[in-house]
């Protein structure tokens, strides 16, 4: 596997849930990242072509890790994938000084549970009640500790479609 950059001109596709193709550029992998961030829940893969249509597996790899899902080499990184989950719980509570409220308190356990399932559901990962009651255990964890294991799972949704890609 080449560590080198590929040098050819890239069609960069985001591909929907549904296997629809959502947005698609030739300007470069920064403009992918946007045209990804932008198609929001319902984007689920990006892939890198030649002109020739062959799937360019060296800017494939580099155009994802600009993507959410790590790999981290820090705190910092992870903290910077958590911040739509701060963000969600945020907009929970809205602004208060002071200790929460119980409301409070549960209307921001609740937006981190829903958070995390719509994440998980995202990558195909079908949750039962028990798997629903961890959601909701790890709603108190710090953002970026979550931001992690959803990239633990990102990663490895991505790598079997990877693998189920190559064998085609």
């Amino acid at each position: 596997m080449s560590t080198e950059p590929c040098t050819q001109q890239h069609t960069y596709t985001i591909t929907g849930r549904d296997g629809t193709t959502l947005a698609t550029t030739q300007t470069g992998p920064k403009l992918a990242w946007v045209l990804w961030t932008n198609a929001g829940e319902n984007a689920l893969d990006l892939t890198a072509t030649h002109p020739d249509g062959t799937r360019c597996a060296t800017e494939t790899r580099a155009v994802r890790a600009l993507l959410p899902g790590g790999p981290y080499e820090s705190r910092q990184q992870a903290s910077i994938d958590g911040q739509p989950l701060r963000d969600a719980v945020n907009a929970a509570t809205g602004e208060h000084d002071g200790p929460l409220t119980d409301a409070e308190y549960d209307a921001m356990r609740q937006a981190a549970t829903d958070y995390l399932t719509t994440r998980l559901t995202r990558f195909g990962v079908e949750l039962g009640v028990f798997d629903q009651r961890i959601a909701a255990w790890m709603a108190d964890w710090e953002p970026h500790v979550v931001a992690v294991i959803l990239g633990w799972v990102q990663r490895a949704h991505q790598a079997g479609r990877d693998s189920a890609a190559s064998r085609c």
